[in-house]
């Protein structure tokens, strides 16, 4: 019996790293679009040519997921 709930446990723990994982990348771009959202008059990023806030988000979150792969969280 209690090996049948060490194993529960074990998948408990493997299923919230992954619940963990996934929140802490989706938590990037939410704090940067929380943070660019804002209605600011003197933010370089509001007068640029081309926008990159989007990209900043992507690779952020790229390099969040390859770092917990690497972990093997994911």
């Amino acid at each position: 019996m209690q090996a049948s709930l060490a194993r529960v446990s074990l998948k408990d723990n493997h299923d919230m790293r992954r619940i963990s994982a996934a929140v802490a990348i989706l938590a990037v771009p939410t704090t940067l679009g929380a943070i660019w959202g804002m209605n600011f008059v003197h933010m370089p990023e509001l007068h640029a040519r081309y926008g990159y806030a989007l990209a900043i988000m992507v690779v952020t979150m790229t390099v969040t997921d390859v770092l917990f792969r690497r972990q093997k969280w994911l």
